[in-house]
């Protein structure tokens, strides 16, 4: 049986950190993809939490029907974006020696501690447990999703 080349292309929807995001200088995997002619819709970013990928998988395959495979790759718990505004900005993205950066107005702290801000929010709100557990919920809602819809989905732990 010959496939055509329209039948034998699929489309991969993407979303993890910096491991697998492939707007970046650096190699990924995602990039092996994409010069094999692999078609990508990569929505993730560099040094984003499971609740920024998984919520964006979520929300594109509710929205869209034109995905063939879905690729999950998580990363480590105890990551934290931010929504960034002037202030914000002026406070923890430029003083920050490793993160001082945003993606689509978020600041994707990641693990990194240079600020009072942080280590004072790790220390008194943030709870390891409740993260992974919305963690798991998402996960379940993620490929509940896609069985639904029939997408195959991969997951992948990139950071543990």
């Amino acid at each position: 049986m010959n496939l055509t080349e329209q039948e034998s292309v699929l489309t991969i929807l993407v979303s993890g950190c910096g491991l697998s995001w492939s707007k970046q200088n650096k190699p990924s995997w995602v990039k092996v993809l994409q010069l094999c002619k692999v078609p990508i819709t990569d929505i993730g970013g560099p040094a984003v939490s499971n609740e920024y990928i998984l919520n964006g998988l979520i929300k594109y395959v509710h929205e869209q029907d034109n995905i063939d495979h879905v690729i999950c790759q998580l990363t480590g718990t105890d990551k934290l974006d931010i929504e960034i505004n002037e202030e914000r900005y002026d406070k923890l993205v430029k003083n920050d020696s490793i993160r001082n950066f945003t993606h689509k107005g978020l600041w994707p702290s990641s693990s990194s501690d240079d600020s009072q801000v942080k280590k004072d929010y790790y220390k008194w709100i943030y709870s390891r447990n409740i993260d992974i557990e919305n963690t798991i919920i998402k996960i379940f809602t993620l490929n509940e999703l896609c069985n639904k819809k029939h997408i195959p989905i991969t997951f992948i732990q990139g950071y543990h």
